[in-house]
């Protein structure tokens, strides 16, 4: 193991596929021995390199980022009307067309995918920030008017939104408002399920997860592609904010005891 090239110990570390890193190396010394132009076999390399670096940051991080414009059109309305049927009716006019972004979707019933919905909505209907906007003791329509309407938002209140609105639309979806604190994160995050399955929905970062939440808190990584990243934002810090949870997730970092609190709406 130790004379392979780093890419492929590092392939075999990440648990990518060691029979393909290891057939390119070959294929690599072989015209290196057949002495090809010494152009060929550097490009050969670097290539091989550059696929090598795009599948470990996949391992890592889960599939790169994917666009979703459908909701942007309706995002003007839902902020002028601040109404739970506002985000009914944007809802089933893109819910057809988003559950094609990801698989998992596909199979989980119209609450599920309307609480997924609703993460990218919270994420997009104000920026990321500083916030006076009251969420305690409020009755949920009450969150969802008051959220819609404002500037600025915390993660703490993007789900706040996402986990009211989700259950008064739909009342027999199970929602839980959780709280984090560790040394990979420290975040509040909305998870739902129902007899279809089961979703972690975080706003801030517009990650959907299809994992259930005793699974995440005992430590179970999650896998590639059970994750989808949907965050379209420019902040240099929660694109670095973004990595790290995604890290976290796939490395089954968050755990039981980072619980800070788990409130069930």
């Amino acid at each position: 193991m130790k004379y392979l090239p780093t890419w492929v110990r590092s392939a075999v570390a990440h648990s990518i596929s060691a029979t393909t890193a290891i057939a390119l190396t070959l294929l690599i010394v072989y015209f290196g021995a057949e002495g090809l132009q010494p152009n060929v076999h550097q490009q050969l390399q670097e290539a091989v390199s550059q696929i090598m670096a795009a599948e470990e940051l996949a391992a890592i991080y889960g599939p790169s980022k994917k666009e979703y414009r459908c909701i942007n059109a309706h995002l003007d309305q839902i902020k002028q009307e601040k109404t739970l049927d506002a985000l009914l009716t944007a809802f089933r006019s893109c819910d057809s067309s988003f559950a094609d972004t990801f698989g998992p979707l596909k199979t989980l019933s119209e609450g599920l995918r309307f609480g997924a919905f609703l993460t990218l909505v919270s994420s997009r209907v104000a920026p990321y920030g500083p916030s006076k906007v009251d969420i305690s003791n409020q009755e949920p329509s009450v969150i969802v008017h008051n959220v819609l309407g404002a500037t600025s938002l915390s993660c703490s209140q993007q789900m706040a939104l996402v986990a009211n609105a989700l259950k008064l639309a739909f009342p027999n979806i199970e929602v839980n408002q959780v709280g984090v604190v560790s040394n990979s994160i420290n975040h509040a995050m909305v998870f739902a399920s129902d007899s279809t399955g089961a979703l972690l929905l975080d706003p801030t970062t517009s990650v959907i997860v299809a994992a259930p939440l005793q699974d995440i808190l005992r430590g179970k990584p999650v896998d590639i592609y059970l994750m989808i990243d949907y965050y379209e934002g420019n902040d240099e810090l929660l694109e670095q904010f973004r990595r790290k949870l995604r890290g976290a997730l796939r490395n089954g970092a968050i755990r039981q005891d980072d619980v800070i609190y788990n409130d069930k709406l």
